[in-house]
């Protein structure tokens, strides 16, 4: 009599593990990668993660040798992306023992990166059809799960990078911070009434010009920005000191419209048709009036005209030889310093030329009009042009600021362009404003 008797497996080993329990409860069903993305998508999304999402540098070492290992077609819906390759090659091929790449896989399943099908003995093979390449049975570790992981490691990515891009924020902020203080500290070293001052802040800028390294936190940057505004709040009363006599020249109403010292007193060229006696007894009486300061404001307006040997009058440009580069930067906005390039020396008409070069694109102004204001006014003068053009962009008192300078160089070329009264203008308007 033939007795069979059921037989229970043994109870015990990897299947009672709780991670295991545990892996047993995610879903099953792959439905496959979308049909615009490959297997080396994740593997990217991964590598981009890094330790941020716990990957560590062995652990993307394996994944991707895994990933090798298996076809396009196992990741297809209704297949399994299974590496059944025995434990003891991979760890020859990544000269790791086996315990290390149990372990390795053990921090993947935790991080729900993979998981196994084992056999009977844990041996892993499997057998593939031979037409279609597709998997008929394997065990081995099942990189399945990766599919799921799709969109945490998307949201991380993203969040990566809006730190990533508060972190550069706060540099540049610094650096910016930085080369106002430099700016300003160069400009007041000279004086000897706030040596002492000027010494001590030097020296608690000094503490805090140090590099910035890739692993300060956003905290840390904050701290640094916070450092450096208090020394500009230091360093501004001295600097405003110093240059107090610069903004103010002769008490001169900055509102007043027409200035006569800025009216050009050369000689004029002569075709030689006010030689006679009339036009030199009337060139003395207006020379007379204007001695006493009798001329009217229509006489003080309107520019010389320079005659050339066809009698054609050419259109004067504006004089700034009485606009100092310290006026213009005084009267600049803090945007248009940031621009100002620094070096080993005192600053010059050059580095606000630079600066105003450096500001173009960001005011939205053509090369081909900055040439034209250059040609029309020179450098100089069209150095102060977008100086006062990104002081009205920045109040929303004008909307295209090319359109703006292209009027100006028409201005300058009918003689009605008066470059000093805006720039004291603007003056006045920061005379009460701590900006700089």
């Amino acid at each position: 009599m033939l007795h069979t008797e059921n037989h229970e497996p043994p109870v015990g080993g990897q299947i009672n593990l709780p991670k295991f329990q545990r892996s047993i409860d995610r879903p099953e069903d792959f439905i496959g990668l979308s049909t615009d993305l490959d297997r080396f998508h994740i593997l990217r999304l991964i590598k981009v993660v890094g330790k941020d999402g716990g990957f560590t540098a062995p652990m993307i070492q394996l994944l991707e040798y895994y990933m090798v290992r298996t076809q396009n077609v196992d990741w297809n819906e209704g297949q399994k992306p299974i590496c059944y390759q025995a434990v003891g090659a991979t760890a020859r091929d990544l000269c790791l023992t086996e315990r290390q790449v149990n372990n390795i896989e053990k921090a993947l399943f935790v991080l729900g990166a993979l998981r196994w099908e084992d056999s009977g003995n844990y041996k892993r093979f499997g057998v593939r059809d031979r037409e279609t390449g597709e998997i008929k049975y394997a065990f081995g570790a099942d990189l399945s799960p990766l599919e799921a992981l799709l969109p945490r490691l998307e949201a991380l990515i993203e969040a990566k990078s809006a730190y990533k891009d508060a972190w550069c924020g706060h540099k540049a902020q610094i650096s910016a911070l930085r080369r106002r203080i430099r700016t300003m500290l160069d400009e007041v070293s000279g004086d000897f009434k706030h040596v002492d001052i000027v010494k001590s802040i030097e020296e608690a800028y000094e503490a805090i010009s140090h590099r910035i390294r890739s692993h300060y936190s956003l905290d840390d940057l904050n701290v640094l920005i916070e450092a450096h505004k208090q020394v500009i709040e230091a360093l501004t009363p001295v600097f405003n000191d110093v240059y107090k006599e610069d903004i103010t020249v002769n008490n001169v109403d900055r509102d007043a419209i027409y200035f006569r010292h800025i009216q050009d007193t050369n000689n004029l060229k002569s075709s030689k048709e006010d030689t006679s006696s009339n036009c030199s007894s009337s060139n003395n009486a207006v020379f007379q009036k204007s001695k006493e300061g009798n001329i009217e404001s229509e006489s003080l307006t309107s520019a010389p005209t320079v005659r050339s040997k066809g009698d054609e009058i050419e259109s004067p440009t504006p004089k700034i030889d009485n606009i100092t580069w310290k006026q213009v930067l005084n009267a600049s906005s803090e945007r248009f310093r940031d621009y100002i390039p620094i070096h080993d020396r005192k600053l010059q008409w050059n580095d606000l030329v630079s600066a105003s070069e450096g500001l173009l694109q960001e005011l939205g102004i053509h090369r081909s009009a900055w040439i034209q204001a250059c040609a029309t006014l020179g450098r100089s003068g069209a150095t102060i042009c977008i100086m006062i053009i990104d002081q009205k962009s920045l109040a929303g008192e004008i909307r295209s600021p090319g359109g703006y300078l292209r009027e100006m160089c028409r201005r300058a070329e009918r003689g009605e362009l008066n470059l000093l009264a805006s720039v004291f203008g603007l003056l006045k308007r920061g005379e009460n404003d701590d900006d700089f």
